[in-house]
């Protein structure tokens, strides 16, 4: 019980005795990027603007084509990070649109009122908001 009281008090960032979306978000990215997940590895990522697009060169060395791939691939996770990010922020907002965004969401995910939500439900629920606020999420 000490363990899961400590735990509980390294994810409520603001003390206030209540889980925020937003505070479970920072927490789960740490525990991400602490344990060098893909997603984490996506998360720590220094994203760069290149003002010039790689050559599309016929003679692009092995080196270069990897690093081009590497580049799409990267601009992709930044993509999908972004789109994530901006379906889930209105919930975790400190205002007043905030607070019925996720009250309504939680009525939504506990229709009984139990105060339990699956993980499944919760997966099922963010995939369709993000669908319905920015279109197909790809997996």
């Amino acid at each position: 019980e000490e363990a899961a009281d400590k735990i509980f008090r390294e994810i409520d960032l603001d003390g206030h005795g209540a889980i925020m979306l937003s505070e479970w978000c920072e927490y789960a990215r740490k525990l991400e990027v602490v344990a060098n997940s893909e997603i984490g590895a996506t998360f720590s990522l220094k994203f760069s603007r290149a003002s010039n697009p790689v050559s599309k060169s016929k003679n692009l060395s092995s080196k270069k084509l990897a690093k081009k791939r590497l580049t799409k691939k990267v601009a992709i996770k930044e993509s999908l990070l972004q789109a994530f990010l901006k379906c889930l922020a209105p919930y975790g907002e400190r205002t007043v649109p905030g607070v019925k965004l996720r009250k309504a969401a939680w009525t939504f995910l506990d229709p009984n009122g139990t105060g339990i939500v699956s993980l499944v439900d919760l997966d099922a629920w963010i995939l369709r908001e993000c669908n319905t606020m920015i279109g197909e999420m790809r997996e």
